[in-house]
């Protein structure tokens, strides 16, 4: 039987996972609070448990999807520790683009905010994805980069990735994503090589 806090999460996790579909279904704003705990089957007094009012749940659940697509980028990378970092960068982009490519409602959701759980992985100690985060930025430090220039430039690939991805897969304008996916992975590759080349001045 599970216990009270494995009960709080899991409630949690529903409420979330739940919000999740009316968003992509029906949009934010077509989305009450009412309609979330309705479907979701709890109280709404537990909906205010975890969560301040709609726009606080799905900044959160924007962070939890977020951070589970990129979690599942960064296991896609198979030589991680032989790779350099430019190219780690790219696999991750195209892993990203991909997944997103197949989900255009989640997409549409993200609305460019895929960068938006670095601000909360920076601060926190221990979690799956900060390990994979951290292990980027030492990549980076070994090429010459000051701790704190890493963790900017992976937050500027990361926002430059989503704010990409929203207008060519869901907007399609001004490029589809096949149309601009090679510049983007190219433009990556010189802000890296050109960070580590400022770095080393």
């Amino acid at each position: 039987m599970p216990s009270a806090t494995e009960n709080k999460q899991i409630k949690r996790k529903r409420i979330l996972e739940t919000a999740a579909e009316l968003f992509m279904q029906k949009s934010v704003n077509s989305t009450a609070i009412d309609d979330v705990v309705k479907a979701a089957g709890v109280a709404k007094g537990t909906f205010y448990l975890y969560f301040k009012d709609k726009y606080d749940l799905l900044d959160q659940l924007l962070i939890q999807k977020s951070a589970g697509i990129l979690l599942e980028a960064f296991n896609s990378i198979q030589d991680f520790e032989s790779a350099e970092p430019e190219y780690i960068a790219v696999d991750i982009m195209n892993y990203i683009i991909d997944y997103l490519c197949a989900n255009r409602e989640l997409t549409a959701l993200l609305q460019k905010k895929l960068s938006h759980c670095l601000r909360d992985i920076m601060k926190e100690d221990v979690s799956e994805l900060k390990t994979a985060v951290d292990s980027f930025v030492y990549k980076l430090i070994k090429k010459g980069y000051t701790k704190e220039e890493a963790r900017k430039t992976l937050y500027i690939i990361t926002d430059l990735t989503g704010s990409v991805c929203c207008d060519a897969i869901v907007l399609q304008k001004p490029y589809g994503i096949e149309e601009i996916r090679e510049t983007l992975c190219q433009t990556v590759i010189k802000i890296i090589a050109k960070g580590g080349e400022k770095q080393n001045d």
